[in-house]
């Protein structure tokens, strides 16, 4: 299985640390898991909020799983990748979900 990690970036100062810590997170939890952490992406400084979403949108199509990450409401973009997932029918996991187990 492949799990795509979703959730806010957009001025969140730490995002890459909170992806990495989700990506270890899922690791422990699923350890056959693949992950697909898209902050390991470096696109040039040029490149717009549309431009990461056309990569993200590939990266979401190579997964069976997205895991949200706690706020990603607020974000656009998780807000994007969240609804095309939907409609995907993918598997939804959510960082809160967990935390209640």
């Amino acid at each position: 299985m492949r799990i795509y990690i979703s959730g806010p970036i957009t001025n969140v100062v730490d995002y890459k640390e909170k992806f990495a810590r989700a990506e270890k997170k899922i690791k422990a939890m699923h350890p056959d898991a693949e992950i697909i952490n898209p902050t390991m992406i470096e696109l040039p400084s040029s490149c717009s909020h549309k431009d990461y979403m056309r990569i993200d949108f590939m990266l979401l199509d190579l997964a069976d799983a997205i895991y949200m990450l706690d706020g990603w409401e607020l974000s656009e973009g998780a807000c994007m990748e969240y609804g095309y997932a939907t409609a995907k029918d993918m598997i939804i996991l959510e960082e809160q979900w967990e935390k209640d187990i």
